[in-house]
């Protein structure tokens, strides 16, 4: 009979459907020693199931940006990995649920999900994969499941308590990476000149930055160009390329609001409504800008956080960005769907102020894991410093910023970290740290919070 089987040979995984969201979320918080976690991007999450119950939940996301033992296993150059990072996939989280488990069970549901997980990532994304990664606390864990699933260990990271070059805070906790490839020659793929002519197709095409500066309204109408067209054609007058590049130009003068950036559109030459390709009158031969009501309406109907994206990496193929300030504002006179006050976290280039991106905060939430999902957007930060203020001092940002994004940061200790703040103390004195004078910094040490 059925019930005399072992659960190991009940047990199906299949992908979790959409209405089950929030109970996935509540166990994972509830269960898993690292939470929910908020996962952004390309996403894929698993139920283990058995005799009608949850026996284990899986989550897939995108691969860390920079891993050293990882990258050295490949064998790829840099890039190569910005090119094809994509075939990779990081095993966020595993939890088995805290039932009566049975022997073998982990392995074999991780078994199972691996077999299936490369189609279920073309068929959601539109891409393969041909390896997968995960990270393993040994503190906590032996990683036995996945040894005995076949994932081969790869060594520990550094950790993420690294306080000055040559000097690691015992208290960090590196993790054993473990890698798991889904093809025999993924690795032989991965580090190809050119890859077989069926797998060119999802390579990630780089933005090349150009020390030549070019016409400039030109390249910005073909950023846009890659955003499709929503609006029905009849009546079509404006191109929608020609009016997000506008808008563009608006954004990138400062212009805040509708109002604002129909105003700079409005005053741009003949030569420059030329480039972005807009409308000319054929009575005049002249060409018009959108309006304001023109712009609301095109505006209105794509993503915003598309729109910002598409900015920010025309911006950064045209200026050499060393450092780049997250910053949270309240935008003026703006209200979100539930009449408060509309807040964003911004990214601009030091120096010139030149605008990287933009995310709104959710009004149920706060400005950290927007901040978060603003640095997933912007994509590779090699060579780039992230700066912030005392609110993102945070492991999880620290992160994101350079596993995710190959990145640097630097962000204050205040107040709102009181065990880091007394270790820097104790770590960095003052006297030899500070860019401020021993006096100075002292004065401001003990006159109020630090």
């Amino acid at each position: 009979m059925q019930n005399d089987k072992r659960l190991v040979d009940l047990v199906k995984v299949r992908p979790m459907r959409a209405a089950e969201h929030q109970r996935f979320v509540q166990l994972m918080e509830r269960h898993h020693y690292l939470g929910w976690g908020q996962p952004v991007g390309e996403t894929m999450r698993y139920v283990a199931e058995a005799r009608g119950k949850w026996v284990a939940l899986l989550v897939f996301g995108a691969a860390a940006y920079a891993l050293e033992d990882r990258d050295v296993c490949i064998g790829w150059n840099v890039t190569q990995r910005k090119r094809r990072l994509s075939f990779l996939a990081q095993n966020r989280r595993f939890l088995m649920l805290p039932k009566k488990s049975e022997p073998n069970l982990a392995s074999h549901i991780l078994a199972l999900c691996t077999r299936r997980v490369a189609q279920d990532w073309q068929n959601a994304y539109g891409h393969p994969i041909m390896g997968l990664e995960t990270f393993v606390d040994p503190q906590r864990f032996q990683g036995t499941c996945y040894r005995a699933a076949g994932w081969e260990p790869l060594g520990l990271t550094a950790g993420c308590r690294r306080i000055r070059r040559d000097l690691y805070d015992q208290s960090g906790s590196p993790k054993q990476l473990f890698v798991k490839w889904l093809r025999r020659d993924a690795k032989e793929l991965l580090v190809a000149d050119e890859l077989p002519v069926a797998w060119q197709a999802y390579e990630r095409e780089l933005a090349v930055r150009s020390p030549v500066r070019t016409e400039h309204s030109r390249s910005l109408w073909e950023a846009f160009a890659q955003v499709a067209e929503f609006r029905h054609a009849r009546g079509i007058r404006h191109p929608l390329p020609s009016i997000l590049a506008c808008a563009a130009c608006g954004v990138l003068a400062g212009a805040e609001g509708l109002a604002e950036m129909a105003e700079v559109v409005a005053g741009l030459e003949q030569r420059q409504l030329r480039a972005l390709r807009c409308y000319r009158r054929p009575a005049t031969g002249r060409y018009e800008a959108p309006s304001e009501s023109t712009l609301r309406r095109a505006l209105s109907g794509i993503d915003s956080e598309r729109f910002d994206t598409v900015v920010a990496q025309w911006v950064g193929q045209h200026e050499e960005i060393a450092a780049v300030a997250l910053d949270g504002k309240a935008l003026r006179g703006c209200l979100n769907e539930e009449g408060k006050p509309l807040f964003l976290v911004s990214a601009v280039a030091h120096g010139s102020g030149a605008f990287q991106g933009q995310v709104q905060v959710d009004s149920k939430s706060n400005e950290i894991p927007a901040a978060r999902r603003l640095l997933a957007q912007m994509g590779p930060l090699d060579g780039i410093m992230v700066t912030t203020d005392a609110a993102h001092t945070q492991v999880e940002t620290a992160q994101v910023v350079v596993m995710d994004q190959g990145g640097d940061y630097l962000s204050p200790i205040k107040g709102n970290q009181p065990s880091l703040l007394r270790k820097a103390k104790r770590l960095l004195p003052v006297g030899r740290f500070s860019p401020l004078d021993p006096g100075r910094a002292e004065t401001k040490r003990t006159g109020g919070n630090p």
